[in-house]
């Protein structure tokens, strides 16, 4: 690092320390001022991290890796930060646990049913907390039985984060085994898990919410070194089960190209198995189902044009519509895309706009779901500015100190769109060398 990316590096440390402390802090005394401070060293340690890449030039540091290894423990160990998925992990994982469908009954009716039986003693009373706790108790799970499953064996929020670091350690210190011995393009491959270890993001969303979509980003990130070494097909694996853990995680599908029909088959063979496992996931009535047609937050002109289009029609009406719309806009600019990928006219702005699509046209724009976003940009994107796209992610906190968060939406949105114009609309655009192989 030269002069000016120490200086962004050692302010980076001092906003995700002072995070900490004032977290630590919350504990003890609440104060809505103290979220205020909170959220700004959220968003300023976003903001700061793309600068540190602005001369970067790649060299391991293990002191580094040590600090940003207790980073995570320190994290771990904190409370959320206005999330509350992790509660519905742990009860979920413990219903099939107890033999107990999660895809037909909710967390609250199995808090209430589990906590009176009287042998389960002080766990039971612990899990009715955590199914209380659980963000829209009465609806049924979402999320894919491997994921539940893996639940399963987690009964705190401390061990959930816990067996995320045993789990990315072990896969990490097998990539850089894998890097050392076997791969061609190393140190594009140990620059890919540097950055992801320092990555805001990854411990924000991942170590401090909890979020599973950190298992995701893992699961991206072997996928990209495997597929940067171009005869190891091993990627499809990876990135087949990380679109089974999420599908929205198929928007990136054109990055592999000469793959893309073996993940795609792969991918529907995981999909078979985990319907034979649970079918009553894909129920009519089921939440996976509501989540489809009704969820909608944190997206600006989603919400701006549903709001207007109330104005005509009815609530539900309206809200089906703005879907169709922002899904119609969203296969053109896919395709678009797709087919640019094909004709291998790739360049940076193509890369990153397939990030940008899904910011556009999700109903649903939640931070964490980019962490499956990290590793693409650290890989593929040679200009600094491009990372701001993540950094803006971090307004999203702005919501919880808003006292009106449908207003709060508007202005997030007009701040965020004018940093994705800086960021994306840069004049220095370079053409990469397409990946055909």
């Amino acid at each position: 690092m030269n002069t000016q990316n120490k200086l962004y590096f050692y302010l980076y440390i001092i906003f995700l320390t002072a995070f900490l402390l004032f977290n630590y802090y919350q504990n003890i005394f609440y104060s809505h001022s103290n979220n205020i401070f909170m959220t700004l060293f959220i968003i300023l340690s976003s903001f700061i991290f793309p600068l540190i890449l602005k001369h970067w030039k790649y060299q391991f540091n293990f002191k580094i890796i040590t600090l940003f290894f207790i980073f995570r423990l320190l994290f771990s160990f904190s409370t959320p930060f206005f999330e509350d998925d992790y509660f519905r992990y742990i009860v979920e994982g413990q219903m099939i646990q107890n033999n107990i469908n999660p895809y037909l009954i909710s967390p609250l009716e199995f808090g209430f049913g589990y906590t009176m039986v009287e042998d389960r003693k002080f766990f039971g009373d612990y899990l009715y907390h955590y199914s209380l706790k659980t963000g829209f108790p009465t609806l049924t799970a979402i999320y894919p039985p491997v994921i539940i499953y893996l639940f399963s064996f987690i009964k705190s929020p401390i061990q959930l984060t816990l067996f995320y670091l045993l789990l990315e350690t072990i896969l990490i210190l097998l990539l850089c085994l894998y890097i050392n011995k076997l791969s061609k393009n190393k140190s594009k491959n140990y620059k890919l898990l540097y950055l992801w270890y320092l990555h805001p993001l990854v411990l924000y969303e991942g170590y401090l919410n909890k979020h599973y979509d950190l298992l995701i980003g893992l699961f991206i990130l072997a996928s990209i070194v495997f597929y940067n070494d171009f005869k190891n097909k091993i990627h499809t694996l990876f990135f087949a089960l990380a679109i089974h853990f999420k599908g929205y995680a198929i928007i990136y599908l054109p990055f592999f190209k000469k793959s893309r029909w073996n993940i795609l088959l792969l991918w529907s063979f995981i999909e078979i198995l985990s319907y034979l496992w649970y079918p009553s996931r894909f129920l009519k009535k089921s939440s996976i189902n509501t989540f489809i047609n009704q969820w909608e937050f944190n997206n600006g002109l989603f919400t701006t044009l549903r709001i207007y289009l109330e104005t005509i029609y009815p609530f539900e009406q309206s809200l089906l519509y703005t879907r169709y719309i922002f899904l119609t806009l969203f296969f053109i600019l896919f395709f678009i895309s797709f087919y640019y990928w094909y004709k291998n006219k790739i360049d940076q702005f193509i890369f990153l706009l397939i990030t940008l699509i899904f910011f556009i046209c999700s109903p649903v724009a939640n931070p964490w779901y980019f962490l499956m976003s990290v590793p693409f940009f650290i890989n593929y994107s040679n200009n600094y500015k491009h990372h701001f796209f993540l950094s803006i992610l971090s307004f999203y906190y702005l919501f919880y100190i808003s006292y009106d968060p449908l207003n709060s939406l508007l202005i997030i949105s007009f701040i965020s769109w004018f940093i994705l114009s800086i960021s994306f609309f840069s004049k220095n655009i370079k053409r990469l060398n397409p990946l055909v192989h």
